[in-house]
């Protein structure tokens, strides 16, 4: 039993820090397969606004302390109530759910009226623990779309993403056109528990056919 649940914490070990693991955050595309989409307009800002996939019908959640309104017209977006959006924006997919992959579009100011144009954006992936497991800091460009896509080189799966716009008070026109790939349900305690005894089992039959003396 002592060798099962050495196994099963190996297992556990490879689990939580997979070999060269690295989140991607580019403007390269990335493969998603549902759409989020907002029901209806509104033109009240709230601070966070719910949306909700186009298959799974899983809930989305934004939120900008400076309030949102949402655009449910064609591909749905949601910027700020003045027509910019600035700041801080996160995106999280419901309680006990996960992707692993996200694609959305940050579109320049038409005419660069005030606020500032940002020049760049910073975006941080969130893990299925609520840590940001990846991050990256990249160049806007101010005339139309900027299309960034979130992935996972080791099957890394996520439950949000936040957006920071730069410099200080500096927006964009809106977020748009946000898409996730892979949407599920995170796995119960009892099923990764499940799951380690197997590989404990596994690992221990593994250390008893070494133990096994040769009489060849």
């Amino acid at each position: 039993m002592k060798h099962l649940f050495k196994g099963a914490a190996f297992a556990l070990a490879l689990a939580a820090s997979p070999a060269n693991a690295a989140v991607v955050i580019s403007f390269a595309n990335v493969t998603t397969d549902q759409n989020v989409l907002f029901a209806s307009s509104t033109e009240t800002a709230s601070p966070t606004l719910i949306a909700n996939t186009n298959q799974s019908n899983t809930a989305v959640t934004f939120a900008n302390v400076l309030g949102l309104i949402a655009n449910a017209s064609g591909q749905s977006s949601t910027t700020n109530a003045n027509g910019v959006l600035v700041g801080l924006t996160s995106v999280n997919i419901a309680s006990g759910f996960r992707f692993s992959t996200a694609e959305f579009n940050v579109e320049g100011i038409p005419g660069n009226p005030p606020p500032t144009e940002a020049t760049s954006i910073f975006v941080e992936a969130i893990g299925v623990g609520g840590s940001v497991i990846g991050s990256n800091t990249l160049t806007l460009n101010g005339n139309g779309e900027n299309r960034i896509g979130i992935s996972g080189t080791m099957g890394e799966m996520f439950t949000g993403f936040r957006i920071t716009l730069a410099p200080v008070g500096a927006g964009v026109d809106a977020l748009s056109q946000t898409r996730l790939g892979g949407v599920g349900a995170v796995p119960e305690p009892a099923t990764w528990m499940m799951m380690l005894f197997g590989f404990g089992l596994i690992g221990g039959a593994m250390r008893r056919r070494n133990t096994i003396p040769s009489f060849a």
